[in-house]
């Protein structure tokens, strides 16, 4: 928040929610703003106070209306050239404003030499990743159902393949790791127990600590769970191709598993993506409407 104005600060204590003021958060945006603001008095205003002070035009802008002058009897002389101009101009505007992509990787602008790529490379790689996307799924009956570990099991092994995906964990890695606990840490039991009454057993035997850890993943009581997508990549033809690869996925899973893709950097790449789409939009309707006005403009001239 960039202010206390609009919280119920008293509410949020209460819930244990916290609430920080980001300072400094709009300044670039007030900033812009307090531009275009000087820029629009300036506009209106510098024009109002040559003509009270009688200020003479400069020889440079008396110039400059002549060669627009002799330009624009031209455009009237010559309609049908000058509208295909223009034609042709906003179709190569529309073209390139519909190829322009979201691109929050700031690391495409730099050399795959620089340091800094490097570095995130090698974090991506082998620690944390640089993305994460979470995927969310209903598991009736309670996610140690052994009928739903088979096709679970698949859709994350799937994503796993994916060169731009560093690691998918979820309560299945959980149990795994318990599962070797309880064999003396023998890596060989690394691996899901033989059956659903064996992983209700494991569950039994955890401490509250590690139910508070195991309670990161499953809710509802455990027909709820959520598995985490850790990316090595901020690419957004990347980020686009795992979103695809996982809703297919998700879309191939026997009933009654039913899942979705969440978490901030889906959202964040889908506010990109809308934000781009307006902007081009807008762009696109502004070229648009002034190709129209130029062409109503020019036949009204025809016309008297």
């Amino acid at each position: 928040s960039a202010g206390y104005d609009r919280v119920d600060v008293e509410a949020a204590r209460k819930a244990k929610v916290p609430v920080a003021n980001n300072g400094g958060a709009n300044a670039i945006a007030v900033a812009e703003h307090a531009m275009m603001l000087m820029l629009a008095v300036s506009l209106y205003l510098t024009p109002w106070l040559c003509m009270v002070f009688n200020v003479p035009p400069s020889p440079h802008v008396q110039r400059t209306s002549r060669i627009l002058d002799r330009f624009a009897r031209n455009l009237t002389r010559h309609p049908r050239p000058a509208l295909v101009v223009f034609g042709l101009l906003i179709a190569v505007a529309t073209y390139f404003a519909l190829r322009v992509k979201a691109q929050p990787d700031s690391l495409t602008f730099l050399p795959k030499s620089h340091p800094v790529v490097q570095s995130y490379e090698f974090i991506g790689d082998r620690l944390t990743g640089l993305e994460s996307m979470e995927i969310v799924m209903d598991t009736p009956g309670g996610w140690t159902n052994d009928a739903y570990w088979a096709p679970l099991e698949k859709m994350t092994a799937a994503l796993n393949a994916m060169d731009t995906v560093s690691r998918v964990f979820g309560p299945y890695d959980f149990l795994r790791k318990i599962n070797q606990w309880d064999h003396d840490f023998d890596v060989a039991y690394y691996a899901l127990p033989e059956s659903r009454e064996a992983a209700d057993e494991l569950l039994g035997q955890m401490t509250e600590e590690d139910r508070r850890q195991l309670n990161r993943f499953e809710s509802h009581a455990g027909e709820r769970i959520r598995f985490s997508v850790l990316m090595n990549t901020r690419d957004a033809s990347d980020f686009e191709a795992i979103i695809h690869a996982t809703e297919r996925e998700l879309a191939a899973l026997p009933a009654p598993l039913h899942g979705e893709i969440t978490g901030m950097a889906r959202r964040m790449h889908e506010f990109q993506y809308g934000l781009i789409m307006n902007q081009a939009t807008s762009y696109i309707s502004s070229l648009i409407m002034v190709f129209l006005v130029i062409f109503i403009g020019m036949r009204s001239l025809r016309l008297t």
